[in-house]
C-alpha cells in the first residue's frame, strides 16, 4: 500500500507548508512560494520584508528505509527509547546537513539567501525534545554551524509540535 507522502511532489508541498508553518510559529513572519525550483527546492518571500529565500528541503530517516516501513513489515513492536538508535539517527542528522551544505556550495543558486529544513519524523525524534536539540547543537556545533551558503537550518518537528532553530556562523 503506498503512502500519498510517497510521491516526491506530494511530500515536497506537505514538507514547504510545514516549514512555512514552523517558521511562522516561531519568527511571526509567514513565507509564501514564489516558485517550485532545483538547487534550491522552493524560493518563497518573506511578505513582512519581500526578501526572497531560496528553501532546501531534507529528510532523514534511520536508514535507507523507513522504520515506519520496517516495523510494518516485521509486525507490531513496542518502540523503545535506545540510547544507541537516537545517537545513530542523530549522526545521520549531522551527515544530511553536511551533505546538503557541500551540494549548495558547489551548484545551488545563491542569488537569495538560504534556508534549510529539515524534516526528523522518525519513531526516535519523539525522544529529541528541546533539551536533546540544545546537547546536540553543542556536540555537533563545529559541524553545524559552518553552513554557508545556509544561514539557518530548521529542524521540524518536535515532540511538541514546534521546531528546533539553528543560525550559522556569519
Amino acid at each position: 500500500m503506498s503512502e500519498p507522502w510517497q510521491d516526491k511532489k506530494t511530500r515536497e508541498a506537505f514538507e514547504i507548508a510545514e516549514f512555512i508553518k514552523h517558521y511562522a510559529s516561531h519568527y511571526g513572519q509567514q513565507f509564501e512560494i514564489v516558485q517550485k525550483s532545483e538547487r534550491p527546492d522552493y524560493v518563497v518571500r518573506n511578505s513582512v520584508t519581500n526578501i526572497l529565500y531560496g528553501v532546501e528541503l531534507t529528510a532523514v530517516y534511520l536508514s535507507d528505509r523507513s522504520a515506519f516501513e520496517e516495523h510494518i513489515h516485521s509486525g507490531s513492536k513496542m518502540l523503545l527509547e535506545d540510547p544507541d538508535v537516537i545517537e545513530n539517527y542523530q549522526k545521520r542528522i549531522v551527515r544530511a546537513v553536511t551533505e546538503k551544505v557541500q551540494k549548495a556550495r558547489n551548484g545551488y543558486e545563491l542569488s537569495n539567501p538560504l534556508l534549510l529544513s529539515v524534516s526528523v519524523q522518525e519513531y526516535v525524534a519523539a525522544y529529541l525534545g528541546r533539551d536533546e536539540w540544545q546537547a546536540f547543537e553543542i556536540k555537533y556545533r563545529d559541524r553545524i554551524y559552518n553552513i554557508a551558503p545556509f544561514m539557518e537550518i530548521v529542524f521540524w518537528p518536535l515532540p511538541n509540535g514546534e521546531a528546533y532553530f539553528i543560525k550559522g556562523n556569519s
